[in-house]
């Protein structure tokens, strides 16, 4: 039996025993965290907040819980056991409600079963969170707290002690109705439809009574539903396919225009766009570039965490269904929310407050991305109020594919139709339709069943497995079961050929739902893909062996082009239909809009003294739309896979934004991509058609910037645009439409993939009345392909007595939109306007002085304006400058905090005559970089002004924005004493080559850069699933190789359940007797760090019993960030030729906080097991965060053996083998290969 949440009024109720666990004081940073939130709120009455999580049992023994408890839950060192009946008011406690997924329950079914033992045969199990407060706290207060703790759209509140389990026990139902839909009136049909929230128009549902009059039959509630999902805006796209009237004028529709772009360019690298789930660019002879991105605002509204968990799990499925399948690289994300400083009372009603839906939402994309281990590789995160009812959350996802697997294959009638990954559950149903609508105030309640969670562990091992099947030939035709799930995926690979699908097939999460909802249910985790008879056996064997469900649904055929839909009675079907009617059948929409372009009306600009202006642009580098996100950012790993070259922050601190992440997706190759962003929403509530010029502008500038050639970047364009149910809002996506595809035109861009959201507007539940409309938005992403690295440029100043120039010039008077004109009270709508053929100009020949090797740094202009672009690229290594502005001085604000996309800060070597580079376009020399520490600013009318940096730096972070995502800062000198690390040596062993065992389980993300790491060390890695893992595999390995990642989701603690496989299933083979004998070592990184500990092989390789321990980070949250590490003189065989030196290498990890108990931890710093230790940027060992990035208790860092032959160690030392170019010195160094050189060695 299976259990999906806890108790609920329609679920049974059940009598339970449970186990709730309070972290220890010392270690609980959840808490305080809590506690202050509360305290934000205005309630100070609550003196105590102890966050604690509950673990239920139904059908348990008393003797199986304590075996539970004991084995898997409790951790004494810093856990402490309470039961239920312990809990007194007052407290507040929530669960997942019934249908929603409990990802955590995999992982705890999986270890109570296959590792202990006990059998789950009629028994059910729960999780919760409990807040246990102290204080006088009223009955009101307490219902306060209790909703805003409380995601009433996916979670529950339990009231009551002691606590009840509520297991969904509901029996099958098979029930399909005939819907009367042909002899009603229209009228009577169209309400209906809007109470099974299809979302259908009248022409629509004309046309559905229409074809089944003809049929002389009523449609099936399967039919119906399947109509509605496939005619829905979200997967129709319904008005940019629709004939377009703007002011009488016929043009062409919104989609045709943007695919004209791209097809009269013909630009030779485009592979497939807008043909397939992503578009493809051919990045070399042998392999392809998919990008892809989507939009997830409506259920990221109602549930943030799970929206855009969700989101970056649906466009990395489509990535991965691509052709005959994709593997993807890397996220990004690009956000814009409400303004989060605002009062409870001004939240729109029905709605969340943007501060918990901003961090709802990053928590999310953490949370996703990270576990399924794709670096983050980018993104942006805006602020406006009119994002307050519904956010724009737009996930990203690249990939790479070999070009002879990225176009589909045709279908044969007759292969058989597999879903695999998940189960199917009520979660996601109507989401494709509901999303397609305006968000209204009731639509928390109505619509909670579209919401779903994700499980990135499983999606990893999906991902895997069609790369496994992809690569044997297996795959015909592959795609992802998103919006409309399996109904979507079979319909549309089925056009041609038909299909016939047997539903009872398909596994369920539980029982209950009627046959449309299991076919129209969007459940994550779930791939669809046709393959020959003859190979379905071996298809499953392949996705059984990653923990795959594997359902075979049917066929595809007989070739009639017919979708029949079968359950249990397989003599009548529960659906019959044409699939050309269902797929090409719905009316084609014409939409008739007006657009009035308003009077330009330039600003009177305020005259500021010397103090008022200073204040100004200190409070421009500090507004939310131009801070730093630091606090965010550091909780994306940024360099999992090893692929990323760059981290998001660089330069001497660690602290200066990169502009782009370079991706080199073949080691050692001299090439690689990026992606930059672009949106300006601001400017569209002024004239969308110069938002959408700006949008595709500040992309391409970013990537200009960057080193990107400008005759190989490609466009994705993505839609937030308010319902257009009105002329004027048509006016306005007509406008945008036309203002991206005219810049693309003249700046030689092809659009290779987009998507459209048109559902940003908030109504009235009952009146109907807009309360809300998003800026009519287009957030536009630039993919840059890079055919050398060579020409990669930093963003930050590189050295003194440099000479500043920019490129590109600007009216002063159009200052509409920009931060500084906000911030000083100038009114005006006279938005930044281009010379796009200028621009192009600009590229191209910064591009030639790039290439030429004449320029050290550059940095686009863009919010907050030179003024921000100066100051940003000052902050890398702390360079200062001198500059000055040669204009009126009633022009000053407009030259300094223009936000005009088309300009260009870059760095010339002193000495350079910039007319000799660029004699054809504008520029105005700035001034020079200085040794100092400080920005000068010399200003028409005003005496010189002068910041220092740390001043800039301080002003840069926002105070609202570091409370909501706190960063530590670096803030020691960095006159360092530390030794400076030569290039190293590749070295390898010139004997016989060790063989690596790398063990991987569910969840491990590590795997492929630590058997790359190994091959070019000099080894010989075998990567095997512990599923897969025989006595043979470890008696004849040399090397253990444990790699990072999120084995299991670490969700009941990190590396618990991996490290319990292991120990209960190979007991002797982590023994020290055993290694020796074998002349064995091994090497654990970050999560086998975890796993290896748990297990008790390190330090004293006590086997089952746990000595050292790995607790969260002291700062409570996932830090990814590079440290400085010193070797200590240890036992650890493998770096003795290390001792002393000190090595930079990268952290990603929110548990690797060392602890141990005293008398441990003197034995090991006695018995020299202590083999590396954090350092301060003077080479000091030391417990002070960033530095120590995790309080490991003596800095510890990494952990040895008495025999020397482990080294288990939190940084990563298998992430930069194949070089990172820093963005702050173009350095190649092979920092951590020099670890894994010393264990390949050791067998020389």
């Amino acid at each position: 039996m299976s259990l999906e949440t806890f108790a609920s009024p329609e679920a049974e109720v059940l009598n339970v025993q449970g186990v709730i666990l309070f972290e220890q004081p010392e270690t609980d940073h959840e808490s305080g965290r809590t506690l202050q939130e509360i305290h934000n709120m205005g309630i100070a009455s609550v003196t105590s907040a102890r966050v604690g999580k509950a673990y239920l049992f139904r059908g348990f023994s008393a003797s199986e819980i304590a075996t539970i408890q004991d084995e898997l839950l409790h951790r004494p060192v810093h856990t402490e056991v309470h039961v239920p009946g312990d809990i007194k008011q007052p407290f507040i406690c929530t669960a997942f409600k019934p249908a929603m997924t409990n990802p955590e329950l995999a992982s705890l079914e999986f270890a109570i079963t296959d590792l202990l033992g006990i059998s789950m045969a009629g028994k059910s199990i729960g999780t919760a969170k409990i807040v246990k407060l102290e204080g006088n706290v009223t009955a009101a207060e307490l219902a306060r707290i209790d909703k805003d703790m409380t995601n009433e759209t996916v979670q529950m509140s339990l009231k009551h002690v002691p606590l009840e389990l509520g297991v969904h026990q509901v029996k099958e139902n098979d029930l399909v109705e005939r819907i009367p839909i042909t002899g009603m009136p229209t009228d009577e049909a169209m309400e209906l439809c809007q109470k099974r929230r299809l979302f259908l128009k009248r022409p629509e549902v004309e046309r559905i009574q229409e074809y089944f009059r003809a049929r002389g039959s009523d449609p099936t509630d399967v039919e119906l539903e399947t109509i509605a999902q496939t005619w829905s805006e979200h997967c129709c796209h319904k008005t940019f396919k629709a004939k377009v009237k703007i002011n009488g004028v016929e043009k062409d529709p919104f989609f045709t225009r943007i695919k004209d772009v791209t097809r009269k360019l013909n630009h030779p690298r485009v592979y497939s766009c807008f043909e397939d789930n992503a578009g493809v660019v051919i990045f070399d002879e042998e392999t392809g570039i998919a990008i892809k991105f989507e939009t997830h605002n409506a259920p990221s509204a109602l549930d943030p965490f799970g929206g855009a968990n969700t989101g970056i799990g649906g466009v990395v499925r489509d990535v991965m269904g691509t052709g005959l399948g994709g593997d993807p690289i890397a996220v990004q994300d690009v956000l814009l929310f409400g303004d989060p400083t605002i009062e409870d009372s001004q939240v729109f009603p029905g709605c969340l407050h943007p501060l918990k839906i901003v961090k709802g939402v990053v928590k999310g994309i953490m949370d996703y991305a990270n576990k399924m281990g794709l670096a983050n590789s980018g993104g942006a995160v805006f602020f406006h109020p009119k994002f307050g009812p519904k956010p724009g959350v737009l996930a990203g996802c690249v990939g790479t594919i070999p070009l002879k697997y990225a176009k589909k294959e045709e279908l044969q009638s007759g292969d058989h139709i597999i879903c695999i990954g998940g189960k199917t559950g009520k979660d996601g149903i109507h989401g494709a339709t509901f999303s397609s609508d305006a968000q209204s105030t009731e639509t928390a309640t109505l619509d909670s069943t579209s919401v779903q969670i994700g499980y990135p562990v499983l999606q990893r091992e999906m991902a895997l497995a069609i790369k496994e099947m992809r690569d044997l030939g297996i795959i015909h035709a592959i795609t992802d079961c998103g919006a409309g799930g399996t109904s979507s995926a079979i319909t549309e690979m089925g056009a041609k050929t038909g299909a016939t699908v047997h539903l009872d097939r398909l596994s369920m999460k539980y029982q209950g739902l009627q046959p449309w909802e299991k076919w129209i249910s969007e459940a994550q985790e779930r791939m669809v893909f046709a393959v020959d008879p003859s190979r379905v056996s071996e298809a499953e064997a392949i996705c059984r062996k990653y923990g795959l469900n594997f359902d075979n649904l049917g066929v595809f055929g007989p070739g009639d082009g017919r979708l029949k839909i079968f359950n249990k009675d397989k003599e009548n079907p529960i659906a019959d239909m044409d699939l050309a009617f269902l797929l090409h059948g719905n009316p084609m929409t014409e939409i008739q809009g007006t657009y009035t372009q308003p009077e330009i009306q330039y600003p009177a600009v305020p005259t500021l003294d010397a103090a008022a202006l200073r204040r100004l642009l200190l409070d421009v580098l500090g507004d939310l739309n131009v801070c730093s996100r630091e606090g965010i950012v550091r909780t994306y790993d940024d360099c999992v896979s090893g692929m990323p070259m760059d981290p998001h922050y660089g330069g001497k601190r660690e602290d200066a934004a990169v502009k782009a992440i370079v991706i080199r997706p073949k080691p050692g190759v001299d090439k690689g991509f990026f992606t930059t962003h672009g949106l300006a929403p601001e400017i569209a509530e002024h004239d969308p058609y110069w938002a959408g010029v700006t949008a595709v502008l500040e992309a391409y500038a970013n990537a200009i910037a960057r080193g990107a050639d400008p005759a190989n970047i490609f466009l994705v364009d993505n839609f937030l645009h308010p319902s257009p149910d009105n002329p004027e809002d048509i006016g306005t996506l007509d406008r945008t439409v036309d203002g991206i595809c005219d810049a693309a035109r003249a700046l030689d861009l092809p659009l290779v993939s987009g998507k459209d959201s048109l559902g940003m507007t908030h109504k009235d539940k009952d009146t109907k009345k807009v309360l809300n409309k998003a800026p009519p938005t287009v957030v536009m992403t630039a993919l840059a392909v890079l055919d050398t690295l060579k020409h990669v440029t930093s963003s930050h100043f590189q050295k003194p007595g440099s000479t500043i120039v920019m490129l590109g010039d600007v009216d002063p008077r159009q200052l509409a939109a920009s931060v500084g004109a906000k911030l000083a009270g100038v009114q005006t709508n006279a938005t930044p306007t281009y010379d796009l053929q200028k621009q192009l100009q600009i590229a191209q020949s910064l591009h030639v002085a790039m290439k030429g090797g004449s320029v050290l740094s550059c940095h686009n202009v863009r919010e907050g304006g030179v003024f921000a672009a100066l100051a940003e690229m000052s902050f890398g290594n702390e360079i200062g400058v001198d500059v000055g502005l040669s204009c009126q001085e009633h022009e000053m604000m407009g030259h300094l905090l223009n936000e005009h996309a088309g300009r260009y800060i870059i760095e010339l070597p002193e000495g350079t005559d910039p007319r000799a580079l660029f004699r054809d376009v504008p520029f105005t020399v700035l001034g020079s970089t200085t040794q100092d520490k400080l920005m000068r600013l010399h200003l028409p009318g005003l005496e010189p002004q002068s910041f220092g940096i740390d001043e800039l730096k301080d002003a840069n972070h926002n105070k609202f924005f570091d409370r909501t995502f706190p960063v530590d800062r670096d803030t020691l000198s960095h006159v360092s004493t530390k030794q400076e690390i030569p290039p190293t040596r590749h070295n390898v062993s010139k004997g016989g080559k060790p063989r690596m065992l790398i063990v991987r389980g569910p969840g491990t993300n590590s795997d492929l850069e630590l058997a790359e790491s190994a091959r070019i060390a000099g080894a010989i890695p075998r990567i095997v699933n512990i599923s897969e893992l025989t006595h043979r595999d470890l008696k004849e390995m040399q090397i253990f190789g444990g790699p990072g990642g999120f084995s299991f989701g670490d969700d009941i603690r990190s590396g618990e359940i991996l490290g319990l496989a292991l120990r209960k299933r190979f007991p002797d083979a982590f023994s020290s007797q055993s290694f020796e004998e074998n002349d064995q070592t091994g090497i654990g990184i970050c999560n086998y760090m975890q796993v290896l500990t748990a297990m008790g092989v390190a330090p004293y390789n006590t086997l089952g019993k746990q000595n050292a321990y790995m607790l969260p980070n002291a700062s409570g949250r996932f830090e990814c960030r590079p440290v400085d590490l010193l070797i200590e003189q240890s036992r650890c065989l493998f770096l003795q030729k290390l001792q002393g030196r000190t090595l930079r290498l990268r952290v990603a990890h929110g548990e690797g906080r060392t602890h141990a108990e005293p008398d441990v931890l003197a034995s090991m710093e006695r018995d020299k097991l202590v083999a590396m230790r954090y350092v301060d940027p003077m080479g000091n060992p030391t417990q002070q965060r960033p530095y120590n990035p995790n309080g490991s208790i003596n800095a510890i860092a990494g952990i040895t053996t008495p025999d020397g032959r482990w080294l288990i160690m939190m940084p990563h030392p298998e992430r930069d083998p194949r070089n990172f170019t820093l963005t702050w010195k173009q350095i190649e160094e092979v920092i951590g290969l020099d670890i894994l050189l010393g264990i390949v060695q050791h067998y020389s």
